[in-house]
């Protein structure tokens, strides 16, 4: 007979974590990582956590709207079988729609536990497709003055990375162009995903996808040039651009992504978990490779614990082309022990079951944070 997986409680703990520079993007900035971890314990004695990472500017909830929902949720899940994990995540899903951020958390929670009280590793767990891949991130150059992102860009060079994420819709397609042609020829061994956060309308994406000339063989995607519900000019910048064009805040859901490959409107889709839940971002990572789009993946700004249930989407479906899972990086300090490792842009996936991380609100007190971080 197996270990108990009768879930027996939840807690759910904020916490505070500055970064390096503010987080700047075409919809708004911040300068510090509001999160907050939960923790499932399961009656075998098993724990699991998860990461509540919302981004007001994006998803619109904020961290106390999060909080209150996932410690309203969590009541919900005493006495639930974490082994009947898709079940648990589409009745958090009916119960509370408008709180994404909480659902995922309290999903990757639950699905920790049970890897934990298995003995299993995540990736294996969500298919193992891509377990013997090395996976390299990209990093974020955010919207600030240019004096600041040259010292960023070329202090991440040195660092070993080789493919700049770069913030743009912020002043005008022109802006952003003359920034990419900037760094593209100081750094000739960088390529860039130009990510616009649904900054530009549609008069400023054609403009900027069509003055890219030969500068478009060093973009490896155009990430969201248009607002979100605009899926008919996201089609039409999409057939003028020699660059890839990705959805990003237009594919949060399955539908909305079927929505995309009915319409011809992107050339991928970047999944992400805490917008998602963990169960519709499996959903539309595998319907995604299916339809044959390019898979990236990413998130908000999450720690190394909530980034790790991402890589192991990544390990565990295969496929993914561009990896955003940078933002532990951006940020002073790490409240996680254990998880994932950065070895300069590559990503070290952990050895022990589950995401093999623990936040700071419960982690072994001789066990130091922060040693993952290269």
């Amino acid at each position: 007979m197996g270990p108990s997986t009768r879930i027996v409680a939840v807690d759910v703990a904020p916490l505070d974590v500055p970064l390096e520079d503010p987080f700047v993007i075409a919809t708004g900035a911040a300068r510090r990582a509001e999160v907050a971890f939960v923790r499932v314990r399961l009656a075998g004695g098993a724990e699991g956590f998860g990461e509540i990472a919302p981004l007001q500017p994006i998803t619109g909830e904020t961290r106390e709207a999060s909080v209150a929902a996932a410690r309203h949720l969590g009541e919900t899940l005493t006495g639930e079988d974490a082994a009947a994990w898709r079940a648990v995540g589409e009745r958090l899903a009916e119960l509370a729609p408008a709180a994404p951020a909480a659902r995922a958390a309290l999903e990757c929670a639950v699905v920790d536990a049970l890897a934990v009280a298995h003995g299993m590793p995540l990736d294996v767990l969500f298919g193992g497709a891509a377990l013997e891949t090395d996976l390299e991130t990209d990093v974020t150059l955010p919207l600030l003055d240019d004096a600041r992102v040259d010292t960023l860009a070329a202090r991440w060079w040195q660092r070993g990375f080789r493919r700049f994420k770069l913030k743009a819709g912020g002043g005008g397609p022109e802006v952003d162009l003359h920034r990419l042609r900037r760094l593209a020829e100081r750094f000739p061994g960088v390529d860039f995903v130009v990510d616009a956060n649904g900054g530009w309308d549609e008069a400023g994406a054609l403009a900027f996808v069509r003055e890219l000339g030969e500068l478009a063989g060093r973009v490896a995607a155009i990430e969201q040039p248009v607002p979100r519900e605009d899926v008919e000019a996201l089609a039409r910048v999409r057939a003028a651009s020699a660059a890839p064009v990705l959805a990003d805040e237009a594919a949060a859901t399955l539908p909305a992504v079927r929505a995309l490959v009915a319409a011809g409107a992107a050339d991928g889709v970047n999944v992400k978990i805490v917008r998602s839940g963990l169960g519709e971002a499996l959903d539309i990572a595998r319907f995604a490779r299916g339809a044959g789009l390019r898979l990236m993946v990413g998130g908000m700004i999450e720690t190394r614990l909530g980034m790790g249930f991402t890589l192991a989407l990544a390990r565990g479906v295969g496929g993914v082309s561009i990896v955003d899972l940078d933002t532990p990086l951006l940020m002073r300090d790490d409240p996680v022990a254990g998880g994932f490792a950065y070895r300069g842009a590559r990503l070290v996936p952990p050895r022990a079951p589950g995401v093999g991380a623990r936040p700071r609100p419960w982690a072994d007190p001789c066990t130091p944070t922060g040693g993952a971080l290269a």
